[in-house]
């Protein structure tokens, strides 16, 4: 896996590091908080 390329996948899909708040991650799983929720695409 390449973990570079998937984190820049999900940074494009919720628009950019702009637009989060916050993270939070554990070993399965990312929350997110973001600004605008309506900017979110599916992957």
């Amino acid at each position: 896996m390449n973990y570079k390329e998937t984190g820049q996948k999900i940074l494009d899909a919720i628009g950019g590091k702009e637009k989060v708040q916050n993270l939070v991650y554990c070993a399965k799983r990312l929350y997110f908080t973001l600004a605008d929720d309506k900017v979110v695409q599916t992957i």
